[in-house]
């Protein structure tokens, strides 16, 4: 069960297509609380990358920014892991989030 309004997943699908739609194999998972059913108001979401990314955190930094933009001002963590994978925290993320975006492409 997602806990998102249809207009806060398009709006989280619009910056992923701006932010991240030159990265072929990305994936945008929502995890957390929102991803569940119950209660929780922050929005987690895990990004994962299929191809190196030369700075990670200016990534985060201007994805969050875009999903801001077009939500408003609220609570967004975002967690970005590269190919190699994000240790055992994205595993989790993974295993109980759903996905929000794909790249329609792969590397």
């Amino acid at each position: 069960m997602i806990r998102l309004s249809d207009a806060d997943r398009a709006g989280i699908e619009q910056a992923c297509e701006r932010v991240l739609g030159d990265r072929p194999g990305a994936v945008v998972r929502l995890f957390g609380s929102r991803a569940r059913a119950g209660r929780g108001g922050d929005i987690d979401l895990l990004v994962s990358l299929a191809s190196a990314e030369a700075d990670e955190l200016t990534l985060k930094i201007r994805f969050k920014q875009a999903v801001e933009d077009r939500l408003g001002e609220r609570k967004i963590d975002v967690v970005v892991e590269g190919p190699g994978g994000g240790g055992a925290f994205a595993a989790l993320a993974k295993q109980e989030g759903v996905i929000l975006w794909s790249h329609p492409r792969k590397n």
